[in-house]
């Protein structure tokens, strides 16, 4: 496992939990998307691209979402500067208010309490993003991340079906961790998208969006006994810098621009089809205070994603539903060390998927039924100059999702779900031979004519015989409960 486990070492997986209430139902149902219909999974420029301009069209009701969820992962198939596991609990909120001809409105807003368990040395939220700097200590010990997300768009028909939308969503985190260094952290976030769609008729549009983000996580080391920390600077993973002081600060910093397009035409009443792409430029740098005033670069990493994806849905029979998913995306990252105009890490990671996935409803009983088989094809190079380490990997990776949904009475429903994969090399954690598996179960009643509840749990594992018996494993539930009118 080391020879992957050392070179890629330094790419984040992004696992993004979207605590939006509508996703109960997928994901209860195993994670199915393409193969089953969805209002909320449509391929509409909203839904499936992102875009708020879509916002209008896509949500019609006004309607409030109350969405408590709980998280816990633990293991020990982790990367040196991962966390035994993390404890998160968190309450979402979510309105839609329809403003009539003058447009919809959306709110969102959560808190969220997590413990993150036995970090190893690190002082950094994610240490795992791509820039090859670590900043750590000499210690291990809990780290305590709380803070709110709020977020608002607004989305309106400007002129006879050009249709536009703005959101922004603001989020900061505070962390401390309370052994030796007692290091402070203030993780913020501020985003922006604006996007446009024009309905050339009601089977055929087109849209695009434009969304920027400025991060900026800010690390303050100081002992509260007015003693001197230590900390280190890590360039690659075998050279540092060290440092000590009564108050040890640095920032890093960073800004992405995405640009999307979507198009979605349904041809026929039967068949339904959306592609979106996307170009995303960012830029990271790691500031270091020279004085009270002025803070200097000392590390600087660029990345650049492109991303494509397309969707198709045909209606083959009555009760049968066909699903097709197609993608391409690749992100290369290089970090420079700034002082010295050294190149450290060049890196690049391509990864081309495909899925086919069906859904049936029977006429007997009232049941849906779906399954979902995708394969994906990655190749990953890495170029480590600081740490003289060079690498190529190519790996097969594979998925199989099925679900159920039962109706016991009228709006009454009970769910599950099952899926399965293996990745010949996970070139993010370092496994190979990885088996990953995931169990769902869920259920959705009408409460009232106005209040309806949703509600799911998720088991997850992720484990590898490759080099020693190592596993990883999740739980998740949420509950949301939706009232029809506020």
């Amino acid at each position: 496992m080391n020879r992957v486990k050392y070179i890629f070492f330094g790419i984040l997986t992004f696992s993004v939990i979207n605590l939006y209430p509508q996703i109960n139902r997928v994901m209860g149902m195993g994670g199915l998307t393409y193969a089953i219909t969805d209002i909320d999974y449509s391929l509409t420029p909203y839904n499936f691209g992102g875009n708020p301009a879509w916002i209008v069209v896509d949500e019609e009701e006004t309607l409030l979402d109350i969405t408590p969820n709980f998280q816990n992962s633990w293991g020990n198939y982790r990367r040196m500067y991962d966390s035994e596991g993390a404890i998160n609990y968190g309450t979402a909120f979510k309105g839609v208010k329809r403003l009539s001809s003058k447009g919809t409105f959306v709110g969102f807003t959560s808190y969220n309490y997590e413990v993150v368990r036995n970090l190893y040395r690190t002082l950094r939220k994610d240490a795992y993003t791509g820039e090859a700097y670590y900043m750590i200590d000499t210690t291990q010990g809990d780290f305590r991340y709380t803070g709110p997300v709020v977020g608002l768009t607004y989305s309106w028909e400007m002129f006879n079906d050009l249709f536009i939308g703005v959101s922004g969503t603001y989020q900061i985190t505070d962390g401390l961790k309370q052994v030796y260094t007692n290091a402070q952290s203030i993780f913020r976030e501020v985003s922006i998208n604006a996007g446009l769609a024009y309905r050339l008729s009601n089977d055929f549009v087109i849209a695009s969006n434009i969304k920027y983000s400025d991060f900026q996580e800010t690390i303050e080391a100081k002992d509260v006994n007015l003693l001197d920390v230590e900390v280190y600077n890590y360039k690659g993973d075998t050279y540092f810098i060290g440092k000590r002081g009564s108050s040890v600060t640095q920032k890093l910093n960073k800004k992405r621009f995405e640009y999307r397009g979507q198009v979605y035409v349904k041809p026929t009443e039967k068949l339904s089809f959306a592609i979106i792409g996307n170009i995303i430029p960012e830029i990271a740098k790691v500031l270091v205070p020279q004085n009270s005033l002025i803070d200097v670069e000392e590390v600087y990493t660029d990345f650049y994603t492109i991303d494509i994806q397309a969707k198709s849905q045909y209606q083959l029979f009555e009760n049968t539903l066909l699903g097709l998913k197609v993608g391409y995306n690749n992100k290369n990252g290089w970090s420079n060390n700034s002082k010295k105009n050294l190149l450290m890490w060049d890196w690049n990671i391509s990864d081309f998927y495909y899925g086919l996935g069906t859904s049936y409803k029977f006429d007997f009983i009232p049941m849906l039924i779906g399954a979902e088989f995708e394969i994906s094809s990655i190749k990953a190079d890495s170029s480590k100059y600081i740490d003289s380490r060079f690498t190529n990997v190519s790996a097969s990776n594979n998925r199989i999702r099925v679900g159920a949904e039962y109706e016991l009475f009228e709006d009454h429903f009970i769910r599950a779900g099952f899926n399965y994969g293996n990745d010949e090399v996970d070139v993010l954690y370092g496994g190979s031979d990885v088996k990953k598996l995931g169990v769902s179960a869920g259920f959705g009643f009408r409460l009232s004519s106005a209040i309806y509840v949703n509600a799911n749990v998720q088991y997850r594992k992720v484990s590898t015989e490759y080099g020693g018996s190592l596993s990883r494993g999740g739980l998740s539930s949420f509950i949301t409960l939706r009232l029809n009118t506020f």
